[in-house]
C-alpha cells in the first residue's frame, strides 16, 4: 500500500498534453507521463482540433467516421482568431469557444461557461475561459496569443503536483 497520497495523484487522470506549434505532446518524467486530472485536456482538444466541413481534407481525420455532426470534435476558434482584429472578431471568437466547449454542460462536466476575448495590446489575443464544474469551485484558464505563438496559464498545473 502506498502511505503518500501525492504518490497515488501523480499517476491518476489523463496524459497532460503539452500544445506547440506543431501539435500536441505528452512529457515524461522518469518512465511516467505527466499526468492531469483537470479540465484543461477537454478545453484544449475542443479549442485546438480544427473543425472544418466533412468534405475538406483537413480537421481531424476521426470526425469522417460520424454521419452525425454532434459527435466531431473540433472548433473554428483558432481560425475566427486569424482574422483580422476587430471587435466583432473577438465576439466570434467567443461564440466559437462557447460553441466548441457546449458539450461541457450537456455532458455535466460543467454547470456553466463564461469566455472572454480581449485584445490588450499590438498582436496579443488574451482568452479567459472559466469553467464551473457542479459542486467545485470555478477553474480558470488564460489562453494567450502573442502573434502565432500560444501561451497558458492554468490555476493547477500538472507541474505543481511534482
Amino acid at each position: 500500500m502506498i502511505s503518500d497520497t501525492r504518490m497515488i495523484t501523480l499517476f491518476e487522470g489523463d496524459p497532460k498534453l503539452f500544445l506547440d506549434e506543431s501539435g500536441s505532446y505528452l512529457r515524461w518524467v522518469g518512465g511516467q507521463c505527466i499526468m492531469d486530472a483537470g479540465l484543461e485536456n477537454a478545453v484544449f482538444i475542443s479549442l485546438f482540433t480544427t473543425l472544418e466541413p466533412k468534405n475538406s481534407p483537413r480537421g481531424w481525420a476521426g470526425n469522417y467516421l460520424w454521419e452525425n455532426k454532434d459527435y466531431w470534435i473540433g472548433s473554428r476558434f483558432e481560425a475566427a482568431l486569424n482574422e483580422p482584429i476587430t471587435p466583432s472578431a473577438l465576439t466570434n471568437a467567443e461564440d466559437e469557444a462557447l460553441k466548441a466547449l457546449d458539450w461541457m454542460i450537456e455532458k455535466n462536466l460543467a454547470s456553466s461557461i463564461d469566455v472572454t476575448v480581449t485584445n490588450p495590446v499590438g498582436p496579443q489575443i488574451y482568452t479567459k475561459i472559466q469553467i464551473q464544474p457542479p459542486d467545485l469551485p470555478i477553474q480558470e484558464l488564460l489562453l494567450i496569443k502573442n502573434g502565432v505563438n500560444w501561451i497558458f496559464q492554468i490555476q493547477d498545473p500538472a507541474y505543481r503536483r511534482f
